[in-house]
């Protein structure tokens, strides 16, 4: 499977490419200029977002098969595939040692080609803004309240970009009217920032520099941005003298990249949409449809994986001499030390309930020996020791930092008393026989340890196992 990385782009690019089909659907042909605006560069912003707003993604496995069933490789791996799909999950590895170096290099070699691309993407983007650099360094400045006007040989229309408003030598021989549509043009531009988004997409063009739908994006929001400059002008010209402006500089274009210019969209589409009646408050209930595919987009990127599919992938994994290395499933955790070392065979609890059958619990079970040695898996305090007389029998409870806590049950020696400060990895008790009395349904009676991690009072499962000892507890899977 694909590393986070290309996991990430590839969620972002179908969130990208959907709000672009909803922009053509419904919003194209409509005259809320500014709320177009406004969708274009939250979608964007979104469909970048979006991938990392997991509240519990769909997990991915590393497992490891033992060299004994070498020769059952490839019906172990059908079968496993087929029970990842059934759990709904990920195989990130399924090799017979360590994870595939074939995996690795296809990745390291992906990764490269897109960090290639990615350098050459930027290069070329500072190549093309070059030139407008040097105008704006080279030409003199004549400051104004609301922008910097330049006058540079090089402009061949009037243009904008950030503060600067680029005008041409000739300027100076054109009749008030036609400077006065210009000057209200592209102030407009400046004032909205339209160049703000101009600089947003082109960092966006970068990162994504292999989908061609960027490029769609940059021409749509320039198109809004003619949109917005020419209402503006409309407020105080009549359609037909500013329609002759256009007219008369269609025949002109600037070479600098990536300025907003008089003629940067089509004529025909401005007309259009010049002629267009103001919109109506009613049509903005069109914005509804995304807002709804936006949540339910949110919401396929961010499915959490529950307890019972996790109890159910280790006990399937066991069933079939499959050693799980790890699960992933949220960036952020706490390691703690297993209570038992050098325990590699965990288990699901199970109770055995005479109506509803096997059922599972929160915790792991340990199993051990009599008198095995338990170890507190992080520092804190004691906060119960001994035996309530319900199911977990004689047992200890320690609080560590807040909100989190652990318990120990199906002891035989306690080693620590209430009160107590405790030490990670300590020695805090011995484990002792099975009581059966303790569960009310019965449990596979063989002496083990039972262990639950605690987040506010509920069980949270401890769902990845790593070589040097660790249980990792993700935050966020309260049970």
């Amino acid at each position: 499977m694909m590393p986070d990385l290309f996991v990430y782009l590839l969620e972002a690019c179908i969130c990208l490419s959907i709000f672009a089909g909803i922009y053509m659907l419904l919003l194209r042909k409509h005259t809320f200029f500014g709320w177009n605006r406004f969708y274009l560069i939250v979608v964007t912003l979104l469909s970048v977002c979006i991938p990392w707003l997991e509240i519990g993604p769909i997990a991915e496995v590393h497992i490891q098969k033992p060299p004994a069933i070498s020769t059952r490789i490839h019906a172990m791996e059908q079968a496993w595939e087929h029970e990842s799909q059934r759990l709904g999950i990920q195989i990130v590895s399924l090799d017979t040692e360590d994870p595939s170096h074939t995996h690795i290099s296809l990745f390291h070699l992906l990764l490269f080609v897109y960090l290639l691309g990615l350098a050459r993407a930027s290069v070329l983007k500072f190549f093309r803004f070059l030139p407008l650099i040097r105008l704006i360094r080279h030409s003199h400045w004549d400051r104004q309240t609301t922008y910097i006007g330049l006058i540079h040989p090089s402009a061949a229309t009037p243009f904008s970009f950030g503060p600067f408003l680029v005008l041409p030598p000739e300027a100076s021989d054109w009749e008030q009217h036609k400077i006065d549509q210009i000057m209200q043009h592209e102030q407009a531009h400046i004032r909205e920032g339209h160049s703000l988004d101009i600089l947003w997409i082109e960092c966006l063009s970068i990162l994504f520099w292999f989908f061609p739908l960027m490029s769609w994006y940059h021409r749509q929001l320039r198109d809004i941005h003619e949109y917005l400059a020419d209402r503006s002008v409309l407020k105080g010209h009549t359609l037909k003298n500013y329609g002759q402006l256009l007219l008369t500089l269609t025949t002109q274009s600037s070479s600098i990249y990536p300025v907003h210019s008089l003629r940067s969209t089509s004529l025909k589409r401005r007309i259009l949409m010049m002629k267009k009646e103001p919109f109506r408050k009613r049509e903005l209930l069109l914005f509804l449809p995304p807002l709804l595919i936006t949540i339910g987009m949110w919401l396929s990127f961010t499915q959490s994986w529950t307890g019972d599919q996790r109890l159910r992938l280790i006990a399937y994994a066991q069933a079939n001499h499959l050693r799980i290395v790890s699960i992933h499933e949220v960036e952020t955790d706490i390691q703690i030390l297993h209570p038992v070392p050098d325990v590699d065979e965990l288990e699901p609890g199970i109770i055995i309930h005479p109506l509803e059958g096997k059922t599972h619990y929160p915790g792991l079970d340990y199993p051990v020996p009599i008198g095995s040695a338990v170890y507190a898996v992080e520092s804190g305090t004691v906060i119960f020791a001994g035996d309530k007389g319900n199911e977990f029998g004689s047992h200890i409870e320690i609080s560590h930092a807040e909100p989190y806590a652990s318990r120990y049950a199906e002891l035989g020696k306690i080693l620590v008393h209430p009160g107590q400060s405790i030490a990670k990895g300590q020695k805090i008790a011995l484990t002792g026989p099975f009581h059966p009395h303790n569960r009310p349904y019965g449990l596979h009676a063989k002496p083990h340890l039972h262990f639950e991690f605690l987040k506010d009072g509920k069980s949270v499962y401890p769902i990845e196992y790593a070589n040097e000892g660790y249980v990792t507890i993700r935050e966020g899977e309260n049970r």
